[in-house]
């Protein structure tokens, strides 16, 4: 059994990596992976949208967003590999607390190598206005934010 969670988003192009994950799995084993699945949100969608202001842009042209595929995509590469395969979708709602609660989960994930590109004080300016749009459209109620967060999963066996 062969399993990540929540780390393949992190390699550019893993969808290519597939074949080379199912070849390590012995004939009746399992693969099986979880990737976020929220890039069409507005903590990513906003993000995308300040980095490319021409302010930003020269400092983080470079960065990467890291990407995942749709459930589907997933599921025709392990079947093609030799697998039968089963890939879902749920989205969590989590609660978070105090202030600016969405940019702290986002600053230690798909938000974080952004502002690292950047020199003070535009630094500062890209924190500042990434977080009042997430205020914007995370808002804060009875003192907690709720973040819709997708998630994809999926597991696969090995049948030749």
């Amino acid at each position: 059994m062969l399993v990540s969670n929540a780390t393949l988003q992190w390699i550019p192009e893993h969808r290519d990596l597939l074949p080379r994950l199912v070849n390590l799995v012995s004939f009746d084993g399992w693969l099986g992976f979880q990737v976020p699945g929220n890039h069409d949100q507005p903590s990513h969608t906003l993000l995308k949208g300040l980095v490319g202001e021409p302010r930003f842009r020269e400092y983080t042209k470079d960065v990467p967003f890291r990407r995942t595929h749709q459930p589907a995509a997933y599921l025709e590469s392990l079947i093609a590999l030799g697998c039968q395969a089963e890939v879902w979708e749920t989205t969590y709602l989590h609660l978070l607390r105090g202030p600016d609660p969405v940019l702290r989960w986002a600053s230690s994930t798909a938000a974080r190598p952004f502002p690292q590109a950047l020199p003070e004080p535009l630094r500062t300016d890209f924190e500042r206005e990434y977080a009042e749009a997430l205020r914007v459209a995370y808002p804060t109620t009875d003192a907690r934010t709720v973040l819709p967060f997708r998630r994809i999963f999926a597991v696969a066996r090995k049948v030749r």
